[in-house]
């Protein structure tokens, strides 16, 4: 392990995380936080040339699917149940963690 992280992001998850952002934080914080977001170096713009479909109880979660594997991430990071459904999936295989495997995991790269 490297100790280095990127996000991986699509047009669609931008799009999905402006949403959010007006409806908690308001419409003046949306472009603020997209412009530094997008100014990060480790933020990785995938463009998915295809649907998986792989969830089915919440179809807007393939967007998250689509990045992950177009960008040849290491795993989605969620809690979200329809993730970790799916994290046993035969072809293409998805690695799914939580958030506090994750965090166990950075802070054990960092102690390494």
């Amino acid at each position: 392990m490297q100790n280095k992280y990127e996000l991986s992001l699509s047009n669609e998850i931008l799009t999905e995380y402006q949403e959010q952002i007006v409806f908690r934080y308001g419409l003046t914080q949306t472009d603020a936080l997209l412009d530094f977001l997008l100014l990060l170096p480790n933020v990785i713009f995938t463009d998915p040339s295809y649907h998986w479909h792989l969830i089915t109880n919440d179809e807007d979660d393939n967007k998250f699917v689509d990045c992950y594997i177009a960008s040849r991430a290491d795993y989605i990071i969620s809690n979200d149940k329809h993730f970790h459904q799916i994290k046993n999936n035969p072809f293409p295989p998805v690695s799914v963690l939580n958030y506090k495997e994750f965090e166990a995991r950075y802070h054990h790269s960092f102690s390494v």
